[in-house]
């Protein structure tokens, strides 16, 4: 459980500075579920909770405690520390938000390519969201990244591996954007794609 969920967020760090906002104290929740296809018997799917938690961010790196938890078990799989350089794009829950400003459909960003920009509903607001998608057919490997444009943080990922799938939403920022703290269930984009298992495709042609 720990090699997958570490490959979940790890697998897309490429290259900068994490976002202003991303400080000592920052708490970043999120929701979804872990799918694993194992050959010649049913999906097994299991509800998961992730929180994030900034211990420290000095000059050179942010070190951000993340605990991972089974919610359809009740248990907690896993509870670690990540250490993520400043100059790293892409962090654990957020991306350097200058290396998504201007970015338009094809442009790519390491081994990722920008899928478009859309308006994205989610926690009472609305968002500008930017799709990044990473694709192996060889090993059948497919991973997809949604951030919020101004802020950078991240609003839903869905990872596709060969043995199993993975879907997040962001489920609270915990005030940690400014303002009231954002909190409720779903992003609704995803925990539709989630239920539904619906193949959306947006309007500059980016879907998850």
């Amino acid at each position: 459980m720990k090699k997958i969920f570490i490959l979940l967020m790890l697998a897309g760090l490429i290259f900068s500075e994490a976002p202003a906002w991303v400080q000592t104290g920052t708490v970043v929740e999120y929701i979804g579920n872990i799918t694993y296809l194992n050959e010649g018997q049913p999906p097994n799917t299991v509800d998961i909770e992730i929180t994030y938690g900034v211990v420290e961010r000095t000059d050179l790196e942010v070190n951000t405690r993340f605990t991972i938890s089974d919610v359809t078990n009740g248990v907690t799989t896993l509870d670690d520390y990540i250490r993520i350089r400043e100059t790293e794009v892409m962090g654990t829950f957020s991306i350097d938000k200058d290396f998504i400003t201007n970015a338009k459909v094809g442009d790519t960003m390491g081994q990722y390519t920008v899928l478009g920009e859309r308006s994205y509903g989610c926690l009472g607001k609305t968002w500008t969201a930017v799709a990044l998608n990473y694709e192996d057919p060889k090993l059948g490997i497919s991973l997809t990244y949604i951030y919020d444009k101004d802020s950078g943080i991240l609003l839903e990922t869905k990872e596709v591996y060969p043995s199993y799938e993975t879907h997040f939403v962001l489920k609270s920022d915990n005030g940690a954007l400014g303002g009231e703290p954002l909190n409720g269930l779903v992003c609704l984009p995803g925990f539709l794609i989630l239920l539904l298992g619906l193949f959306v495709r947006f309007q500059t042609g980016f879907h998850i």
